[in-house]
């Protein structure tokens, strides 16, 4: 995730979106079963039906869901080899 491009992808994803912070509660209803994400105020701005159809009101909000997965993982992958790197340091004192 060192790659300078995604992590202006993020960002830029990031600041597209609704602020939040959000909230998800079960939907029942003409859309289908599933969960609505809100935000707080606003009213529902994505619904996930169970099966795996989603209905998003804002194509910035539905971009950053829908990478989030992929870029939690390069992030948490990032942070453990930071991590270790600080390690390594320390124990070279």
């Amino acid at each position: 995730m060192s790659n300078r491009r995604t992590k202006r992808r993020i960002r830029a994803a990031l600041e597209a979106a609704t602020p939040g912070p959000w909230e998800t509660y079960p939907a029942y209803g003409h859309l289908g079963v599933g969960q609505f994400v809100d935000e707080p105020g606003n009213g529902p701005m994505l619904f996930i039906e169970t099966g795996g159809v989603t209905y998003a009101h804002n194509d910035a909000d539905a971009h950053l869901i829908a990478n989030a997965p992929a870029w939690l993982a390069e992030l948490l992958a990032e942070n453990e080899c930071l991590k270790s790197q600080v390690t390594r340091l320390r124990k070279q004192k």
